[in-house]
């Protein structure tokens, strides 16, 4: 088994497990469908600032802030208290999008070489 291999696995199992909670928040959801641009937004975004942080060490820090903005500007669109179904969705699109980057970059094409060395450091 290579590095790449425990890079792609560990992460793919980290977001299909990310999936559970998600579900759990789902359930109590009145109209979870209303939410999905929320939904496509993280995935998008986590996506993108996941595939950055493999690439340029400076922007590991942007991952949280990413997502620290998708939940303020949730808030803002949604007004406080977030309707179940908004976190929910923003959820699934957070593991989404993190699993999608690693399918593309791990699966379909080779984990980039920065975080393969930030794996064997």
């Amino acid at each position: 088994m290579t590095a790449e291999d425990d890079v792609v696995r560990r992460e793919l199992l980290f977001a299909v497990v990310g999936l559970g909670p998600a579900a759990l928040v789902l359930i109590g959801a009145t109209d979870p469908f209303t939410a999905w641009p929320v939904g496509v937004a993280a995935a998008l975004l986590t996506c993108l600032t996941v595939a950055a942080a493999d690439r340029l060490p400076g922007w590991r820090v942007v991952l949280p802030l990413a997502t620290f903005a998708v939940v303020s500007v949730g808030f803002l669109v949604f007004r406080y208290p977030l309707p179940a179904g908004v976190v929910g969705v923003a959820m699934i699109g957070l593991n989404a999008g993190w699993a999608l980057n690693r399918l593309v970059f791990g699966v379909v094409r080779p984990v980039p070489a920065p975080r393969l060395a930030r794996e064997s450091a």
